[in-house]
């Protein structure tokens, strides 16, 4: 109840009472379940989320990091959490301008989302984080194309965070660039 209470902190704008609240779930959570526990690493993930609301980009790099290595140690590499804590981590890199790093991240979340040919909607958000990267590294018409295939994504499988009208207004800001069905 209190992780749920703190993310509703953070995502209402209130980062910093989200913050001190995720902390104190993730101690709670650490002291009773020990690590590696999947349940502290997704402490971990919530006060990344929090710690970039508050432009904290590189400890939530940190945190993601060591979320993504419990995940690791826990499930494997092939398991969702370890596709999602890699897709965040390439996300929070590109805020950093680590776009060497965020692309290769990307990549390896986007080659498991199609092994795995499941969530649809997290694949397509990783292809677009993706073509925001090859756009910051001057890859300018492969992240137009790819940016434009997951518009035909969202449009499909579309969820939080990856709505059509977010992709239209990235394109829209482009050089040329307009969506196209």
């Amino acid at each position: 109840m209190q992780n749920n209470l703190a993310g509703l902190l953070t995502d209402s704008g209130d980062p910093a009472g989200g913050l001190a609240m995720h902390q104190e779930v993730f101690m709670a959570r650490r002291r009773a379940l020990g690590e590696p526990h999947a349940d502290v690493a997704q402490s971990l993930m919530n006060i990344a989320t929090a710690e970039s609301a508050l432009g904290r980009v590189p400890d939530a790099i940190r945190d993601v990091e060591a979320a993504r290595r419990m995940y690791q140690t826990v499930h494997g590499d092939e398991h969702h959490d370890v596709t999602l804590a890699t897709m965040m981590l390439a996300r929070y890199q590109l805020s950093a301008g680590q776009l060497q790093q965020a692309e290769t991240n990307a990549r390896t979340a986007l080659a498991a989302y199609d092994k795995r040919q499941d969530e649809p909607d997290e694949r397509g958000a990783t292809e677009f984080l993706l073509a925001r990267i090859e756009w910051a590294l001057g890859q300018h018409e492969v992240a137009l194309t790819r940016a434009r295939a997951s518009l035909a994504q969202a449009r499909q499988h579309g969820g939080s965070g990856f709505e059509p009208e977010l992709i239209e207004a990235w394109l829209a800001e482009r050089d040329g660039a307009s969506p196209q069905p």
